[in-house]
């Protein structure tokens, strides 16, 4: 018997739940142990479509009827334990066991807002997913995540438990797209969290979209069209797939590296890339690339400009051992990882290599503070901030037989 739709009825955003919304954490794996970052609030603002199946016994037969002045719908919103799934058409769809031993169910359709934990008190949350009546994705997630940014082919996606729809006891989920527009307050939080908990493996983003951040933010700082990390993240796949390709070919040219490196530099100093994204989040992958390039091309360029960058991005985006190990492993021209200490060793070298006597002192009092403190900002009266103090390149190379 099929169950025919009676009723729609607006859920507010503070019901289920309160005006505040679902409390949520990403999680990670470090050290055989799982460990939590605040990820947030979530709420549903949605309309849902109800329908119910009533059934009664009258005289040994069974009887089916659909009525709306009976409250079996509504227990699709008051029950403690609805089921959320994407059907084969593409529509989401809500199932509870209703009241009086009534089956109900309904379509769901509106929008998931998002409070970043920055704003966690107030009301001001953004939507972060449409709930469309179709086209949505089936829902896939492992246990303990309750949320997470997906790149499928091209296709952004955001797969959200049920539990951030409809709180505790809730089971199921569904996956829906997303426009590229959203994806940079997303990508703030996920950077943040990354950083927070040791660059360790994260359930909240696959592989995929991690990647597609972590190259559309080195555009940022290397494209030849001037775009800041905001517009370069919102930008699509297409426009950082090609421009990925033709880097790839190009960055065997001396001529086209030291370009990038000019550009880079720049970028760093004028800070006015960064979106208001400090450079201490930015991943090791980008910072690794970018630490690449800007010491390859050094004795090339000459700039003094350029060693100022160099001293600039170390300082600001390395704040631990741990993602100084990161970057180290990720300089090279893709920002792959390597994981021999031979590759660690010849990438802190290359660092060596473009700095003098005094520099390489302070460049070892600085790596000395990363290894025994947890992060800088920990480290109170100590005044050793940044890795040296940059000098002029062109007197430099000349008294240290620098070669390219």
């Amino acid at each position: 018997m099929k169950n025919t739709p009676y009723n729609s009825q607006h859920i507010p955003p503070q019901a289920p739940g309160n005006q505040q919304g679902f409390w949520s954490n990403m999680a990670r794996k470090g050290v055989h142990l799982p460990a939590l970052y605040p990820l947030g609030h979530f709420r549903c603002s949605a309309t849902l479509t109800l329908s119910c199946l009533v059934t009664a016994m009258a005289s040994g037969k069974v009887m089916f009827k659909n009525q709306a002045e009976e409250s079996a719908g509504t227990g699709v919103i008051f029950s403690p334990f609805p089921t959320i799934g994407v059907r084969p058409s593409g529509q989401i769809g809500v199932s509870a066991e209703g009241f009086a031993g009534a089956q109900a169910g309904g379509q769901l359709s509106g929008k998931v807002e998002w409070l970043i934990p920055q704003k966690t008190g107030t009301t001001d949350f953004s939507a972060l997913v449409e709930i469309k009546a179709e086209g949505n994705v089936a829902f896939g997630l492992g246990a303990g995540v309750d949320f997470q940014v997906r790149l499928d082919r091209g296709s952004l996606e955001i797969h959200c438990c049920a539990r951030l729809v409809w709180g505790p006891g809730a089971s199921g989920g569904f996956g829906t797209s997303i426009d590229f527009s959203q994806l940079f307050e997303l990508a703030k939080i996920i950077w943040e969290s990354i950083d927070t908990i040791g660059y360790r493996i994260m359930g909240n983003i696959n592989e995929e979209a991690y990647t597609y951040l972590s190259r559309a933010a080195f555009s940022a700082f290397t494209e030849k069209d001037f775009k800041p990390i905001k517009d370069a993240i919102e930008i699509g796949t297409k426009d950082i797939d090609d421009w990925w390709r033709y880097r790839l070919r190009e960055v065997k040219n001396n001529l086209f590296i030291s370009d990038e490196a000019k550009r880079i530099t720049k970028r760093i100093l004028d800070r006015n890339v960064l979106s208001g994204v400090s450079l201490r989040i930015l991943p090791p992958e980008t910072v690794g690339m970018m630490l690449n390039t800007l010491v390859h091309t050094y004795v090339f360029n000459r700039e003094e400009r350029q060693e100022k960058a160099i001293c600039l991005l170390l300082a600001g985006a390395i704040r631990s051992w741990r993602k100084f190990v990161e970057v180290l492993a990720h300089m090279n021209e893709k920002g792959e990882k390597q994981t021999t200490d031979d590759a660690l060793v010849k990438n802190l070298q290359r660092i060596n290599y473009i700095l003098d006597g005094d520099q390489q002192k302070e460049f070892n009092q600085w790596i000395a503070q990363l290894a025994s403190v947890n992060y800088l900002e920990n480290i109170g009266m100590v005044q050793k901030i940044f890795p040296y103090t940059p000098t002029s390149p062109h007197l430099k190379i000349k008294r240290n037989n620098l070669k390219p």
